[in-house]
């Protein structure tokens, strides 16, 4: 084998052994298990369609939370890397707000928490959840305005 063949052979492997190398490098945070999380809210008897709940990790700000939009039936099905894709393994604090939408000039904007303001966030919300490392399915949430 010639010096330049084996030359541009050992710097074309060098590349390749170094393009591995970058690309095997982690992309960001490692990804927690999830398990399917289901659920079902009312306000005042009626399914909240449209309301947002949150689940917040309880003690543990590395770990991700999870969120879900409540559907026409009041039911909803959390996720936390994904649409409906479940929750990590642990306790958290569930908040919800529903905003009901209001006309104004020709278009609709957001208007006021259809749900009283103290379950809008964590550190008020009394609503405590546990995700096991398994399907879960919530108690029935049922709040009143």
């Amino acid at each position: 084998m010639n010096c330049l063949l084996q030359k541009t052979l050992s710097a074309s492997l060098v590349g390749l052994a170094l393009s591995v190398l970058i690309g095997c490098g982690q992309s960001g945070p490692e990804r927690l298990t999830v398990y399917p999380v289901q659920g079902k809210l009312e306000v005042n008897g009626k399914p909240a369609a449209g309301a947002v709940v949150v689940l917040h990790p309880k003690g543990d700000a590395s770990k991700p939370g999870a969120r879900a939009e409540v559907q026409a039936d009041g039911t909803f099905t959390a996720g936390t890397y994904t649409a409906n894709d479940g929750a990590p393994e642990g306790d958290y604090i569930l908040t919800v707000e529903w905003f009901k939408p209001v006309l104004k000039h020709d278009e609709y904007v957001t208007g006021p928490n259809l749900v009283p303001a103290k379950y809008s966030k964590p550190d008020s919300s009394q609503l405590e959840v546990h995700v096991a490392a398994q399907p879960n399915q919530l108690a029935p949430i049922k709040l009143k305005r």
